[in-house]
């Protein structure tokens, strides 16, 4: 991801199996803070080492620049690198996110562990095994995922909902060498802990809690590139997680309409035309994302997504006669999914089913 800098829309450049860069998404997150006051230098005294040596800037790191750490064990076994925060509990969870990276030749590293624990006791484990990216769980089953990064990097993320509870202090330590032996080493790089069910992207931090404000997108004033009398509308998006049942995942807007999608609920989606919802039973893609399309003549209003044409008996025979304004905003209004938008597309014609099937199939 590049930014945050005013204005300037943030790019999320995902990392393809064979290691290519893939196209990049609009990134849409809303507000949040990494709790953890250095996100980065774990040769600094607030990451607490156990069994274990840094050498600060060994390598490059995800985001190009030489600011990655190589952590080694010095014994077998016991070995902790973490950095303690007294923070209440909060609903919904904690996440835990970080970069680490293999070490290399007859010491490398080949596995990766991370655990959620508080005063010592551990709430949720994982190990990830840096070859297959394969989860290993202790004490659970879920909450966990890894993807890769550049540079080599892959990026493991861990929610525990414990933190509801109350936890008056959650320790969360990079158990590093996963019993791997003396002299093992990995690098590990831009660590972040966060309130929230899912991961965002890193807030670097360096001597303090460091807060992203949340992202907003939106554009007015252009009603001569919609269809006024028909057009389609289409989204490709990878949403995270829904802030309640009134979500949107994006608004289509005039003086007195309206063209808007959101979720309710888990396995529910809510198409809302000009004020009207219809409740379609689907659960969104959360790993290829999802493919949304609306298209409006005169006859009304067809809805398509992934491929699948939803029933609208509320709102499909709805006229659209002024749309000017395109609106993805979770700062100004919470109700707005966060996600990733790969592709926002609007035609000044209405596409016959057969091409809204074909444009909408993942």
């Amino acid at each position: 991801s590049v930014g945050p800098v005013s204005n300037l829309p943030r790019l999320n450049y995902p990392i393809n199996a064979d290691a290519s860069v893939g196209c990049p998404s609009l990134l849409l997150e809303p507000q949040r803070t990494n709790l953890l006051v250095y996100s980065s230098q774990f040769d600094n005294s607030n990451w607490i080492k156990t069994n274990i040596t840094i050498t600060p800037n060994a390598i490059a790191s995800p985001d190009g620049y030489q600011n990655a750490d190589k952590v080694e064990a010095t014994t077998t076994g016991t070995t902790f690198l973490r950095q303690s925060n007294a923070t209440a509990g909060v609903t919904g969870g904690m996440t835990f996110t970080c970069y680490a990276k293999k070490g290399s030749g007859a010491n490398e590293a080949n596995k990766f562990a991370l655990r959620n624990n508080t005063t010592g006791t551990t709430v949720l484990g994982i190990s990830i095994d840096y070859d297959t990216l394969a989860i290993t769980y202790t004490n659970g089953s879920s909450g966990a995922s890894v993807s890769l990064a550049p540079n080599g990097f892959v990026r493991i993320s861990l929610t525990s909902t414990a933190f509801s509870s109350g936890d008056s202090v959650a320790s969360i330590p990079a158990f590093v060498s996963a019993s791997e032996p003396a002299g093992s080493f990995c690098y590990l790089y831009g660590c972040q802990l966060e309130a929230g069910a899912y991961p965002t992207s890193l807030i670097p931090s360096l001597g303090a809690t460091a807060t992203r404000n949340a992202d907003a997108c939106s554009k007015t004033g252009i009603s001569s590139l919609i269809g006024q009398t028909e057009g389609t509308v289409f989204l490709h998006t990878k949403y995270f997680a829904a802030a309640s049942s009134a979500s949107r995942w994006f608004k289509v807007f005039g003086v007195s309409n309206e063209i808007a999608l959101g979720t309710n609920g888990t396995n529910f989606v809510r198409a809302i035309i000009n004020g009207l919802t219809d409740i379609i039973l689907t659960a969104p893609k959360t790993d290829l994302g999802v493919k949304i399309a609306f298209a409006y003549n005169a006859t009304g209003v067809v809805l398509f997504i992934n491929g699948t044409e939803y029933s609208l008996p509320n709102g499909g025979s709805e006229i659209m006669t002024s749309l000017d304004s395109i609106l993805f905003d979770a700062a100004a209004n919470p109700q707005f999914q966060q996600g990733e938008v790969n592709s926002f597309i609007l035609f000044k014609t209405r596409l016959t089913n057969q091409q809204l099937q074909e444009l909408t199939s993942l």
